[in-house]
């Protein structure tokens, strides 16, 4: 009897690592594909596409230097005010450079998303999931 419930508890703890190292391996891969930072895994960012962020932000940063300025964003944004873009920037611009790079940008356009995809409670939508 005794022999048996040592077998069963070594072979369960067995098993729980192969889960938690299982877990921990594929939130790795998840971090490393979710490249527009949005909790999600889309088709692009799962087979190694540019997504509609990555094109976005090279849109709209013209001189290719991995921010965005507040002229470059009005020059693509043009329905937007000028006070829109200060809002905008003021929210986002994390560095408070004047200048909004990847991640802040992903931020912004997520911003959105979060916010409508929350549940009730607050709380946002699970880390793993799919578009």
């Amino acid at each position: 009897m005794l022999l048996n419930q040592i077998i069963w508890a070594r072979t369960t703890t067995s098993k729980i690592r192969a889960h938690l190292y299982f877990r921990e391996e594929l939130e790795i891969m998840f971090a490393e594909k979710d490249r527009d930072h949005d909790g999600f895994l889309s088709f692009e960012e799962f087979v190694g596409l540019e997504t509609k962020i990555e094109k976005a932000f090279k849109a709209m940063d013209r001189d290719g230097d991995g921010f965005i300025t507040k002229s470059e964003f009005k020059k693509i944004c043009r329905n937007l005010t000028t006070e829109q873009v200060e809002a905008a920037f003021a929210k986002f611009d994390k560095a408070g450079n004047g200048k909004l790079n990847y991640l802040e940008f992903c931020g912004m356009m997520n911003a959105r998303k979060h916010s409508a995809s929350s549940s009730p409670n607050g709380s946002a939508t699970p880390e793993m999931a799919h578009k």
